[in-house]
């Protein structure tokens, strides 16, 4: 009988985020004066933007070409190279229909928003995890923005710690912003409320968030036996199962896997998504990039879908067009994104079926109204 997957973990990236649509931002008395100024489709991605202590980026070179910096090459982030040349591009769907994303930076102000650790936290974690850091995530989209932090452990622990780690970043008040210890809900909702603050009015009501805790994408970067991993059905999966929901494993809760060659990938739907690597140097990205492109990939489509969602029968005009914008852009994305695990993902979620549905029908021209 085979041995049950448990190797030594050198190196964990965890991204946790929310999508958090927002429909306010089609009713321009609920816009601040700055967003007036961008958040529309004849302005919006025209140059970077600056208010309070936040920085809003359009994607760059970097996301988008092979760059040369003097005898070293780097790849472009591959998901936003493709969605900005496929999806976002003016060929296409164009930067406010494609939904192109701008990243938020923060500003260096009174208090940091790169978020550190507790000490005792990082203290109990020794001797196995000699290094645990942290860093904002977050993106705008003209439908929304996405609240994330990313999370990167190393030391030598085993693949078997992991549920107890995940469990205590989900849970716990182990993190640091300032002087203030915070769980990761209150780091993420600190962006979140930062990014509102600038776009939507204060005085209008925020309606509350129903989509529940993060999303959690992990990636074991770097493994004992990382070159030999041939066989994932040697994984333990009620022992990924903890992993990706924290804790212990609701009855309703299923597993959704997408083996590779080398690779294997694992998913809650609305909770989390688990991706063991395979040798990098047979890969033709490494793992960190094959994890950040996945994450990607789903954040981005999770944020569409809220929005669908939340979308169906509003009385604006303009969210009503901006819904089957959204609709016809998921289509887009589908057609020039096909990996393996981003479509079984899709293919699984109720919600995101709906919306491909919803686009089929639309798009078939039947005259049908469809949830």
């Amino acid at each position: 009988m085979a041995a049950t997957f448990n190797p030594i973990v050198r190196k964990l990236r965890l991204h946790c985020f929310w999508a958090r649509p927002c429909l306010q931002l089609f009713a321009p008395d609920a816009c601040t004066k700055f967003a007036k100024e961008f958040m529309n489709e004849d302005a919006y991605y025209q140059a970077d933007r600056t208010s309070q202590n936040l920085v809003w980026q359009r994607l760059g070179r970097r996301f988008q070409f092979l760059r040369k910096v003097g005898d070293k090459h780097y790849q472009p982030h591959k998901f936003w190279s493709v969605y900005m040349d496929k999806v976002a591009n003016p060929n296409y769907r164009g930067e406010w229909k494609g939904l192109a994303p701008m990243r938020l930076a923060f500003k260096n102000g009174k208090q940091s928003q790169t978020p550190g650790f507790d000490a005792a936290f990082s203290a109990s974690l020794k001797p196995q995890i000699t290094d645990i850091r942290a860093y904002p995530n977050c993106y705008l989209f003209p439908i929304g923005w996405t609240a994330g932090v990313v999370i990167q452990a190393e030391g030598q622990f085993a693949f078997a710690s992991i549920p107890s780690l995940v469990s205590k970043l989900r849970a716990g008040t182990v993190f640091r912003l300032g002087a203030a210890s915070r769980t990761l809900e209150q780091v993420l909702g600190n962006y979140s409320d930062s990014i509102r603050s600038a776009l939507i009015d204060q005085k209008r009501p925020q309606a509350p968030d129903q989509s529940g805790g993060p999303y959690l994408a992990l990636g074991l970067i770097d493994f004992e036996g990382q070159n030999d991993f041939q066989k994932p059905g040697h994984v333990d999966r009620d022992l990924a199962l903890r992993m990706l929901t924290g804790g212990a494993v609701p009855e309703d809760q299923k597993l959704l896997i997408t083996p590779g060659i080398q690779s294997l990938v694992m998913t809650v739907l609305n909770r989390g998504t688990l991706v063991i690597p395979g040798d990098p140097k047979d890969t033709p990205m490494n793992p960190a990039c094959s994890l950040s492109n996945l994450k990607n990939a789903l954040l981005i489509t999770m944020l569409m879908q809220k929005f669908h969602h939340n979308s169906f029968r509003h009385k604006s005009a303009a969210v009503a067009a901006m819904r089957v914008d959204v609709m016809n852009t998921f289509q887009q994305l589908e057609n020039f994104w096909q990996k393996p695990a981003f479509r079984a993902v899709c293919d699984a979620h109720a919600g995101i079926r709906k919306m491909r549905e919803s686009a089929e029908q639309v798009n078939t021209g039947d005259g049908t109204t469809y949830g």
